[in-house]
């Protein structure tokens, strides 16, 4: 039992992180947050489906190397090749304040980010690589989901 219980925790997070990539478009050398983990709820193989109208859940586990005082996610995705910021994503990027982790965060602590993302209804219905991009002003971290919204 103890192993089916091991086996199977390690074949849902292998799914968890075949959702998520690296953001292509980032440098390297910027990157200073890094993820274990990334969990988008619903969606076990990408692109991931966003409901028009609706509240995407996405949560994910990163690990900073140095202190961060606060930090802001801001969500991106591709269209016609050109990286756009997706309008009202986020009612308050600032993860400190409500999306559940305390500041400041401490250096080579694990922390848990979990927000919802209301899929406006106007948005066209299409399939993207989108990006969440965190950042304060020394430590920055990326990673892109490919996605599709529809109505």
């Amino acid at each position: 039992m103890k192993t089916f219980l091991l086996c199977l925790a390690c074949l849902v997070s292998l799914a968890a992180a075949q959702i998520a990539q690296s953001c292509s478009d980032y440098p390297d050398n910027k990157v200073s947050v890094y993820l274990s983990s990334v969990r988008i709820v619903g969606c076990a193989v990408p692109p991931c489906k966003f409901y028009k109208g609706k509240n995407a859940t996405v949560a994910y586990n990163f690990k900073a190397n140095a202190d961060i005082a606060t930090m802001n996610i801001k969500l991106y995705g591709k269209i016609d090749g050109i990286w756009v910021e997706l309008p009202g994503g986020l009612p308050d990027p600032n993860i400190c304040h409500n999306i559940g982790v305390k500041c400041p965060m401490k250096s080579g602590t694990e922390y848990l980010v979990t927000f919802n993302v209301f899929v406006d209804p106007n948005y066209p219905s299409l399939t993207t690589l989108a990006e969440v991009r965190m950042s304060d002003s020394a430590v920055e971290g990326c990673f892109a989901v490919d996605l599709e919204i529809t109505g």
